[in-house]
């Protein structure tokens, strides 16, 4: 998922093989065999298919020929054992989050908005993960609210309809606020298939921060980090 240009990159059958057969590092005449044996073509046929989704990933920037320097990539994180729950809203809007917080939060977005045109998700969220964090605790619970309230203040001063590009700089910002803090945040990248939908969220201590848990619950998560 291509977030700053809004694209989505979807596998078909034959570009599902070769994928996989790039990624065991299986060489070009053993996945031409196992497409050609798979679908029933001809070698020439096979080849043809494999020779042109390799030029399709390689004009999208997704695959090169080994010259370019290889970059880190981040860590997928395991889903949580139990299904995730909510913040407890009287909690929640029981204060208001200070002048500081809110002020904090918003460079985090800039900062965060302005990594994910220049570097890529990739490289981004690599840099959200530096941050080290500890499990999260019912104790931290407390600075885990001030965040949300302060994420929650910004977002109504801004449009209510914010692109997927924006969900993911402030789900990104608000894991970082976070794990400034010390406490383990997880940022959440998934679907709605129909009507297609991208989303992006935060979870922590079990809990979705920024997103209903009804929407939580229609997403298909593609990537925990």
């Amino acid at each position: 998922m291509d977030v700053p240009t809004g694209r989505y990159i979807a596998l078909t059958p034959v570009s599902a093989l070769i994928w996989s057969g790039l990624v065991i590092q299986h060489g070009k005449g053993a996945v031409v065999d196992r497409i050609a044996q798979e679908k029933g073509l001809s070698l020439a046929r096979a080849e043809e298919l494999f020779l042109r989704q390799i030029d399709i990933w390689r004009k999208a920037g997704l695959i090169d020929d080994g010259n370019s320097e290889s970059i880190p990539l981040p860590h997928l994180q395991p889903a949580p054992g139990s299904p995730p729950g909510s913040l407890d809203q009287e909690r929640l809007t029981a204060t208001s989050p200070t002048a500081s917080e809110c002020a904090d939060l918003s460079f985090l977005e800039f900062s965060y908005s302005r990594a994910l045109r220049r570097d890529g998700l990739a490289k981004t969220l690599v840099r959200l993960q530096r941050q080290g964090t500890t499990v999260t605790s019912p104790e931290a619970l407390g600075a885990v609210y001030e965040s949300v309230r302060a994420h929650l203040f910004l977002r109504r001063m801004s449009l209510p309809t914010p692109r997927a590009h924006e969900r993911l700089v402030r789900s990104m910002a608000l894991s970082a606020s976070l794990r400034k803090q010390g406490i383990r945040s997880d940022v959440c990248i998934g679907i709605i298939e129909a009507p297609f939908e991208s989303h992006a969220w935060v979870e922590a201590g079990g809990l979705i921060l920024n997103e209903t848990l009804e929407l939580r619950l229609k997403s298909a998560v593609l990537g925990r980090f």
